[in-house]
């Protein structure tokens, strides 16, 4: 059986990360992601869902290569 990883998180502060009219930010647990049209998806971070987002998110990736 594997050993499930313990994941921290601790932020202080906000970030924000914009490229053209795309951005993406972090505010403590959340995260904001706005494309060019404006459209927004915010997600909860926590603990237990992390692990679970980045596969998302990498799964996003992968699928946009192609």
């Amino acid at each position: 059986m594997a050993k499930k990883k313990e994941v921290s998180i601790k932020t202080e502060g906000s970030l924000t990360v914009s490229a053209g009219k795309k951005s993406m930010s972090l505010d403590g647990t959340v995260l904001s992601m706005t494309n060019e049209y404006g459209n927004t998806v915010t997600l909860g971070i926590d603990a237990g869902s992390f692990d679970g987002l980045w596969d998302l998110l990498w799964q996003f990736v992968k699928d946009r290569q192609h």
